[in-house]
């Protein structure tokens, strides 16, 4: 009997098979939303934003499916669980660091998230390369290894740094959203996007928060062990099915992100139309008939022209 949709002894993995199917899906997503921004010549940071995340999906699909051992209440874990973990979660604050390159510069709230992205990548790095040289190592998704109060202490250096990391990640897009609301965004479509980005990661790295840490705070509050509250967490993981409503929610503001995305590089698109179309009507002003005659003709003898197809006439 599994431990609500998970296996029967989850080493310290959400094992649930359609959040890891899920997995792979956001990552195949989220890699076609990267495409079709970079087709739209959108600004390097949007399309880094969305490849970022895709390969952390696919990297998370095999470390929550083929890789599934962690040595998060014993000393044992799988041999490719924390290389490739490292790197889905590297690549996803790489992405977060890239999105975040789209609020105001200058301001405490972004020089502190930033920091914060920085120091989660430190210790996930740190805390899962100390794991790979210190822990034994399995082929497989079980092993027989004793039970250890709290885990191996280089996984919960790692997992410091991936609950530092979900909350920098929802400040990440809550800092980007507050300066584009204030400094790009119009319409009200434009806006709705923009708050949506944001506001659903509350479900996402969110609720990963909620379900992994009070557990755990409540258990020492009541005396008992941090290994029994890490059990109550991963069973309330489970039988919550965070890890596929999780994923649902960072789709949904990945979708929304890419529409914003879009949206500032329409603005940009426009201005620059617009700034052509003024200096050329300058030129005109000014007389500077260098190439013109008289009569409103180029060097070629066509005639100058604006938008809409209306003639302009000195």
């Amino acid at each position: 009997m599994g431990v609500g949709a998970c296996s029967p002894q989850p080493e310290g993995v959400d094992d649930d098979q359609i959040g890891v199917l899920l997995n792979y899906v956001a990552g195949v997503v989220l890699f076609s939303l990267a495409v079709k921004l970079y087709s739209m010549n959108v600004s390097i940071h949007g399309v880094v934003c969305e490849a970022g995340m895709s390969v952390g999906y696919i990297f998370g699909g095999l470390c929550h499916g083929s890789f599934a051992n962690r040595a998060h209440n014993d000393n044992c874990a799988n041999t490719y669980f924390y290389p490739f973990f490292v790197a889905s979660y590297d690549s996803m604050i790489v992405s977060s660091l890239a999105w975040l390159t789209f609020a105001a510069p200058e301001t405490k709230a972004k020089k502190w998230t930033q920091n914060a992205l920085y120091l989660s990548a430190a210790l996930i790095t740190s805390g899962g390369t100390m794991c790979q040289f210190t822990v034994d190592l399995f082929p497989g998704t079980k092993d027989d290894c004793e039970s250890a109060d709290g885990g191996a202490v280089c996984d919960r250096f790692m997992m410091t740094g991936e609950g530092l990391f979900y909350l920098a990640w929802i400040a990440t897009w809550a800092v980007v959203a507050r300066s584009l609301h204030v400094e790009k965004l119009t319409t009200f479509r434009e806006k709705f996007y923009n708050f949506m980005s944001a506001f659903v990661l509350i479900l996402g790295p969110g609720q990963i928060v909620l379900v992994s840490l009070l557990p755990v705070i409540i258990a020492l509050l009541k005396g008992r062990s941090t290994e029994d509250g890490m059990k109550v967490s991963m069973s309330l993981y489970c039988d919550l099915r965070t890890g596929v409503t999780y994923i649902l929610a960072v789709l949904a503001s990945h979708l929304f992100t890419a529409r914003v995305s879009s949206v500032m590089f329409k603005q940009g698109e426009s201005v620059e139309k617009s700034a052509v179309e003024l200096t050329r009507y300058e030129k005109v002003i000014d007389g500077d008939d260098e190439g013109e005659d008289d009569e409103g003709e180029d060097k070629d003898g066509e005639e100058v022209a604006f938008g809409g197809g209306e003639e302009f006439d000195v």
